[in-house]
């Protein structure tokens, strides 16, 4: 009975510490500034966003969950967004869409209610791989952040060891009552993950709430996730959507329907 206690006791400490019982705390600055997303070196990559607005838009009662994932290579640039918007809380509607984006073009994809709305393509419009579309920034300008503090130990997240940096019960400027994490890769220093949970007037970089000119308030929740780094990128035209003229270029493996 003693050996058997003591064995579950050491199962107990390497599930928690690992083998060894060796922690690691790389070096790292004590406090950060969160600036948008951090892509460093990346040649492509996989992320995910979910926001959540409890509130007013525009002063008229909202309650909106914006969702997004994002798979994008650099070169030559191919960016894929997959969305959904959706509206209400008992009687929910929606509005799905896709961004597909060449180094020269956009195309933009939406359905409501299961009908296509749109298909059609925007030339001119493309931004650069930096552009990430994904970006909490867009919903939380890095303006309305304040310094996060160091946590340690380093922590696995999404399969990656990453420096933690976290702030709880923030208030100031725009927001209050905010607890905000984010954790940010120790090797590249990628954004891996971004959670906020706030109170407050809410803007994005391009001067409103969602990239949109729209004033947004009440309480936001906002989850980042970075899933793959450097990933294998293919996308794909909704079957549902006529195929782009032929004499606008795609990529060879960006098949037409």
């Amino acid at each position: 009975m003693k050996q058997l206690t003591a064995l579950i006791l050491v199962a107990v400490v390497l599930l928690t510490f690992g083998c060894g019982g060796q922690t690691t705390i790389s070096e790292g600055p004590p406090t950060i500034q969160f600036e948008g997303v951090e892509l460093g070196d990346l040649e492509s990559y996989s992320a995910f966003l979910r926001v959540t607005l409890e509130g007013t838009l525009d002063g008229v009662p909202a309650y909106i969950t914006w969702e997004m994932r994002s798979i994008a290579r650099r070169d030559p640039l191919l960016v894929q967004v997959d969305g959904m918007v959706t509206r209400g809380r008992e009687e929910p509607t929606s509005r799905e869409f896709r961004l597909l984006s060449t180094e020269d073009t956009v195309y933009t994809f939406a359905v409501s209610g299961g009908v296509p709305v749109e298909c059609a393509e925007s030339p001119g419009i493309p931004g650069s791989f930096e552009d990430v579309l994904v970006d909490p920034a867009r919903f939380i300008h890095p303006d309305m952040f304040p310094e996060l503090e160091r946590v340690t130990p380093d922590e696995w997240v999404n399969g990656v060891l990453c420096q933690h940096y976290r702030r709880e019960n923030y208030a100031g400027g725009e927001m209050v009552g905010a607890t905000i994490d984010l954790w940010r890769a120790v090797e590249g220093g990628y954004t891996i993950k971004l959670t906020v949970e706030a109170t407050g007037n809410f803007y994005g970089i391009e001067g409103g709430f969602g990239g949109k000119r729209s004033q947004a308030a009440g309480h936001v929740s906002l989850e980042f996730d970075m899933r793959e780094l450097n990933p294998e990128v293919s996308a794909e035209i909704p079957e549902y959507c006529e195929a782009p003229p032929e004499e606008v270029p795609l990529p060879p493996d960006v098949p037409r329907p």
